[in-house]
């Protein structure tokens, strides 16, 4: 009888199902980038140019390297504050925005600039990626890791590497950038 029963739950199956539909409660809070898990930062103390980076009425990060209005004109500058990029040259903005971990995970983040009108005249680093002697040549991808193992509740500040054309227009470069960032948990050990 006891090989009875056991044929008998084999014949009728395992348990698996093929569909099911459950309702359920979700709550889901969309903040601004600066309190988002993925922390986007306009503004800190170890920020060296932050007023090239704002937040947007939308709360999203913007990079904005066109005359900008936090610059004060301090006094004795021979024709006042700058009002944008000059041609023919080569600027680092060290520590214009901050990506921080605002989880509980430790992840590597990546910057990928290949949505940007001229992706091969841009660089995105941190302090040990800059490149050296104002020379610099865009990955073939447009991505660059910016963050290793951030800590939860820490950041690292990303720095912007721009050279211009021998003649600007005003919309010269437009476009978005995107932030990666994975857990340090998902990736293979060769990956990290």
């Amino acid at each position: 009888m006891g090989s009875l029963a056991a044929g008998g739950a084999a014949a009728m199956g395992t348990g698996a199902f093929t569909s099911a539909e459950a309702n359920r409660t979700v709550n889901a809070a969309v903040v601004a980038d600066e309190s988002a898990y993925l922390g986007l930062m306009d503004s800190d103390s170890g920020l060296s140019n932050d007023e090239y980076a704002k937040g947007s009425g939308s709360g999203k990060l913007q990079l904005a390297f066109d005359g900008n209005d936090q610059i004060e004109d301090p006094e004795g500058f021979v024709g006042g504050a700058g009002s944008g990029l000059g041609a023919d040259s080569t600027y680092y903005f060290d520590g214009v925005f901050g990506v921080a971990s605002k989880s509980e995970e430790q992840i590597n983040i990546d910057i990928d600039w290949s949505d940007l009108d001229n992706p091969d005249n841009f660089y995105f680093y941190t302090s040990y990626t800059k490149p050296s002697n104002y020379e610099f040549t865009a990955p073939e991808d447009h991505t660059n890791r910016v963050g290793n193992g951030i800590v939860a509740g820490s950041y690292t500040g990303v720095g912007v590497a721009i050279k211009t054309p021998d003649s600007l227009s005003a919309e010269w470069e437009t476009g978005t950038i995107t932030v990666h960032a994975e857990s340090r948990e998902e990736l293979s050990i060769g990956e990290q």
